[in-house]
């Protein structure tokens, strides 16, 4: 206990203290969705209802899965935090309950383990506690591939030996070098791109964030929030099968309940994590009920009974979230794009060494065990020694050599590491003794290959190309092969260190091979963990300078106001563009925060995605007419049309000198404030925001020099009878 809660802790003020140098809740022009998010997080936080209205469709509800803002919302309305220190508050707090959940279960496996090597009496936790903080690293702690290869593309920049050039591996190596000595004595090395690291495909749109990189930037979407509920399912999972196993038939029910809920509960906060862990469940219950002993026939219908019980209160428990939340075209396609094998490998080559090197040792142990006869087993077959395993390596190479051409050699090679795990799980449930967190981490990686392989299969209609599907899928890919991987450390490290005995004992010679590959495979290891920790320095300080201005730290989210600055084209493709401070605006939102309760929808300019525009509706929360409008027609597809429609109508108010239309457009859309600060100026035009002075209905409440506020007096709006159209210039 004390364990898990130094791991929760130390997570969180590490990422709290990331927050706190730099907190800023958005940076052009790569600021993320972190206007999306706050503006969903504060609307949340104000509504008072279930669905809480969404504040960029006016009068609608959110159709999105905000359980995660929901979850940040009870202690801000609890504890009276406002939103933007709420928010650098959340990003930690979702990072350490994510290393947590995997500290949980890598712990648990590793110390049931430890029981089934040991005697109660030599078992310590001591092993088990290490165990369970490198799979807390493994999953937030470490990056990727490409801190590495950034890092010796930038040192080759800066060499200038030109010993063996051209040499293929010998050059590159005396490229290194040299550039280490131009390093030490004073050159300066090229820049560190941050952000590439998340887009290691290179040449697609697909999207390759690890858990520390999607903390790092921030954004506090359900990707993020997702990861601890998601891997809290898989520890969940874990403890029935443990449970099954040892004959703890009662318990199994309300650990099937507990997983049916927390099935639920990933759909609400995160819809992406929904498909994998209806899965886990589909095959973690039958897989508990493999590992038991007995009759086969109360085995099955024990199994059926609990996927029952699991699918009814994930059904029943979130009925009145499901009932109000519309899909739309749901359903799968082929892939349109595949991933090169190289670029899986720089994504996910700390896990792929951490699994071959279990797949060494689980097949060394089970070769041993039946005296290095491999019977009929053709897996056993193609390692069973050096001119077999060499055979196996020539296979190989012939199988990416003759599918690079279709691309499809990820699926290729995927499929023959799944070909070699599937056959330890089948190993596993024949075995007279279940060894059952050692099947356990066999099936995790059997799902971890699966689900990362699977994206070059198929792809979730709907996908920009497969951006979604390789991003969602991958994070979950990374957290299973974080905890799989945990397990495996522990375990080939036993096997490691049982083989370092034989050689003192001079039961094994040091030149013995496998003295020889065990050496090679602990350095391989170490020299990729070493690698993929490379972007936690550079990538981090990269990151961490990519903001209007340096402060003191903080948690305050707006402080970026005080230095921000953006330049706006004046119109979309015009090269004149106009400059503005974003601190103009800020007495606009204070305003309304401070003076308007509930939820009435305002109206703001339109404009780019992912730029200024949107800010009223972001740090007040309330409605506006429309936001971000791709983020609208993404979340209801089905009325893409309306989302046009409100905003060409939106433009137009702010453009068009019409009181007429204006009058229509506030009645249409029950606007209670209209605003007037850097946008409107910026997408409106000066006829059409002349007009409002003159209007009757609009009474001026709130002024900051040019920026304006006025409340909207339904009652003097007349009514229509037939819409009317907007007239001058601009009009269509």
């Amino acid at each position: 206990w004390l364990a898990v809660e130094a791991v929760f802790m130390v997570a969180f003020f590490a990422f709290l203290a990331l927050r706190a140098y730099n907190p800023d809740l958005w940076h052009h022009p790569q600021g993320g969705e972190k206007p999306m998010e706050i503006a969903y997080l504060t609307a949340v936080t104000r509504s008072t209802i279930m669905p809480p209205y969404d504040p960029w469709f006016a009068g609608g509800s959110m159709n999105y899965y905000y359980m995660g803002w929901f979850f940040l919302a009870v202690p801000i309305r609890a504890l009276q935090i406002v939103p933007e220190v709420a928010f650098n508050l959340g990003v930690p707090t979702y990072a350490s309950l994510a290393a947590a959940t995997a500290f949980s279960v890598v712990h648990s496996l590793v110390g049931l383990g430890q029981r089934a090597r040991e005697s109660a009496a030599k078992a310590t936790q001591r092993p088990a506690i290490l165990a369970g903080v490198l799979g807390a690293v493994l999953l937030i702690g470490i990056a990727n591939l490409d801190g590495a290869d950034q890092w010796i593309e930038r040192l080759q920049a800066v060499n200038t030996w030109s010993l063996a050039s051209g040499t293929p591996v010998i050059g590159g190596a005396v490229g290194i070098a040299g550039g280490i000595w131009q390093w030490l004595t004073g050159t300066p090395l090229p820049g560190f791109d941050w952000w590439r690291s998340s887009r290691v495909h290179f040449g697609t749109f697909d999207i390759t964030e690890f858990p520390f990189w999607t903390m790092l930037f921030a954004d506090l979407h359900p990707h993020l929030m997702g990861l601890p509920f998601f891997g809290a399912t898989v520890g969940i999972l874990v403890a029935y099968c443990v449970t099954v196993g040892h004959g703890f038939r009662g318990r199994a029910w309300l650990i099937a309940a507990l997983a049916g809920l927390f099935v639920g509960l990933v759909r609400t906060v995160h819809t992406w994590d929904f498909p994998t862990v209806v899965l886990l469940a589909v095959a973690g219950i039958p897989l508990g009920q493999l590992l038991r002993t007995g009759d086969w026939r109360q085995r099955f219908w024990d199994a059926v009974g609990h996927l029952a019980v699991a699918g009814v209160v994930a059904a029943v428990a979130f009925s009145p979230y499901t009932g109000r939340f519309e899909t739309f075209d749901p359903g799968i396609m082929r892939a349109p794009e595949t991933t090169k094998a190289h670029q899986f490998f720089v994504h996910f080559g700390v896990f792929i060494a951490f699994a071959i090197a279990f797949l060494a040792v689980r097949y060394r142990e089970e070769l041993a065990a039946r005296a290095f006869d491999h019977g009929r087993n053709p897996f056993f077959a193609v390692v069973n020694g050096w001119m077999e395993f060499a055979a196996l390596l020539i296979f190989v190479a012939g199988l990416a050599a003759f599918t690079w051409p279709f691309g499809l050699t990820t699926i290729a090679l995927g499929a023959v590491v799944l070909g070699f795990f599937f056959n330890l799980l089948w190993l596993e449930l024949r075995a007279s003794e279940r060894n059952i967190p050692r099947t356990l981490a066999t099936a995790l990686y059997i799902l971890a290959f699966g689900v990362a392989v699977g994206v070059d299969i198929v792809t979730l209609k709907n996908d920009i190309v497969r951006m979604n599907t390789v991003f969602k899928f991958s994070l979950q890919a990374w957290q299973l092969f974080a905890l799989a991987s945990g397990f495996a450390a522990w375990y080939t490290l036993s096997a490691f260190a049982a083989l370092r005995s034989a050689v003192r004992a001079r039961e094994v010679r040091r030149t013995d091979w496998r003295n020889l590959s065990a050496w090679a495979g602990a350095s391989t290891i170490v020299l990729l963990m070493l690698g993929a920790s490379l972007f936690l320095i550079s990538g981090t300080a990269a990151r961490q300078q990519a903001r209007f201005a340096q402060t003191d730290p903080t948690l305050d989210g707006f402080v970026f106001f005080d230095n921000g600055t953006f330049r706006e084209p004046i119109a979309p493709g015009a090269s004149e563009e106009v400059e503005f401070r974003l601190d103009e605006d800020l007495p606009l939102i204070e305003w309304l925060r401070e003076n308007v309760e509930g939820s009435p929808v305002i109206v703001e300019a339109v404009g780019p995605l992912y730029r200024w525009t949107g800010r009223i509706s972001e740090y007040t929360g309330l409605p506006t007419v429309i936001g971000w409008d791709w983020h609208q027609i993404q979340q209801r597809t089905d009325y893409a049309g309306l989302v046009a429609e409100r905003r060409n109508e939106t433009e137009l108010f702010f453009r068009d000198p019409g009181v007429q239309f204006a009058e229509s457009f506030l009645r249409k859309y029950n606007v209670r404030y209209v605003v007037v600060g850097t946008e409107e100026r910026v997408h409106g035009s000066e006829p059409g925001l002349a007009k409002f002075e003159t209007m009757d209905a609009l009474t001026e409440v709130f002024r900051d020099g040019e920026n304006v506020i006025y409340e909207v007096d339904q009652s003097k709006l007349p009514v229509p009878q037939v819409q009317a159209q907007p007239t001058g210039p601009s009009a269509p």
